[in-house]
């Protein structure tokens, strides 16, 4: 799963558009083997459902292509949860890094912000580790790694009729010709990764001894510093022999101060805000700026969940009431506000942090930082 995929789902209106999600018990191999029953009773609670409002016929072959990822689903040992999704054109299954609330969500468009959220505690990240005479790119997931090796990487440095390495694997033999062998090497280094489109946003771990490194930021032009996300931090020494494990575990702990560090600056960055004016919050007041685009960071509890009713068809100008009344229509009511509140915002390239439940209890469990 990426955000390419989260866009994809997000950008889906249509009727019905089914998601489940289910949390794995992972305590026992009993318990995890019992995770494709437990599918299968929300399956049967979902055909249920549709059926008391449409006929089979209707749903677009919704249920036999959620019967079709049940079906494919596998015991995944580091699966904490499950998302499935359905509509008459598409299905995608996606596990979860944690256990999400177990539900069922019937709408006009899919419940994304589980995916969201795993986006965000398991964010994209990349490493580059460098050597003297080496440079191999991975791709991150929380600890796990896996080698990019796209064209562009790895990189190797060659010295044609050169000795680069001392006896007995010293070292490297540090000759004119190769430093500066050496610094076109790193001048190489940097054009790659320029050219790694996820790099422009996507944090990027370096992995080095001093000195390799010092030269590689002496490689950086002014572009590619503005272009690289080079926040993540870095770890020093030389990481050639060891295992992608031990790299990733280290890699993903640089990563979460990070992460932790962006949360903590936008709960002050909201504080800042509120005195001003430039701050939504309540889930009525967010979802009101939402609609008109002016929300640069949302705010949101994990584990918040709201059904409203949508007035004046969502317009910008429109209005969301939390009290869903019994004349409100089906077409009116929102299974989760906040999840398309979520939705709307990502839509308009808007960010969106997740904070762990009670952070944001003063100020309705969701709040924004608006652009104007």
């Amino acid at each position: 799963m990426d955000r390419q995929d989260i866009t994809e789902l997000q950008s889906h209106r249509d009727y019905p558009c089914v998601s489940l999600f289910l949390p794995v018990f992972a305590s026992s191999a009993p318990d995890r083997q019992q995770t494709t029953v437990r599918l299968r009773n929300l399956l049967r609670e979902t055909e249920a459902r549709l059926l008391q409002e449409m006929a089979r016929r209707d749903t677009g072959g919704v249920l036999e292509k959620l019967e079709g990822l049940v079906a494919g689903i596998e015991a995944d040992e580091h699966a904490l949860g499950w998302a499935l999704y359905a509509n008459p054109k598409i299905s995608r299954a996606f596990a979860l890094p944690f256990a999400p609330e177990e539900r069922i969500g019937i709408d006009h468009s899919f419940a994304t912000r589980d995916l969201v959220v795993a986006a965000s505690r398991c964010p994209e990240y990349y490493v580059l580790s460098l050597t003297e005479n080496s440079a191999r790119l991975f791709r991150g997931a929380c600890e796990s790694l896996q080698e990019v090796q796209d064209g562009h990487f790895p990189v190797a440095l060659q010295i044609d009729g050169v000795q680069t390495e001392l006896p007995g694997a010293y070292g490297i033999e540090t000759t004119s010709v190769h430093k500066g062998s050496e610094r076109e090497f790193l001048h190489r280094v940097v054009k790659a990764l320029t050219e790694v489109p996820a790099l422009t946003t996507a944090p990027l771990v370096l992995a080095g001894v001093e000195r390799t490194l010092a030269y590689f930021d002496e490689s950086l032009s002014d572009s590619a510093k503005h272009q690289l996300n080079l926040t993540a931090g870095r770890l020093r020494g030389n990481f050639n022999h060891v295992s992608l494990r031990a790299l990733g575990e280290k890699a993903w702990a640089e990563v979460q101060d990070v992460e932790v560090a962006g949360r903590d600056k936008a709960r002050f960055r909201l504080e800042e805000a509120i005195g001003p004016g430039r701050a939504a919050l309540g889930l009525e007041s967010v979802w009101h700026e939402a609609k008109k685009g002016r929300v640069d960071t949302l705010l949101v509890e994990e584990g918040f969940h709201q059904e409203a009713v949508m007035k004046d068809n969502g317009l910008p100008n429109g209005r969301l009431e939390t009290v869903v009344s019994p004349q409100a229509t089906k077409g009116q009511v929102l299974a989760d506000a906040v999840d398309e509140t979520v939705n709307v915002v990502l839509q308009a390239r808007g960010n969106v942090v997740f904070l762990p439940a009670g952070q944001l209890t003063s100020r309705g469990r969701i709040a924004a930082i608006l652009r104007y």
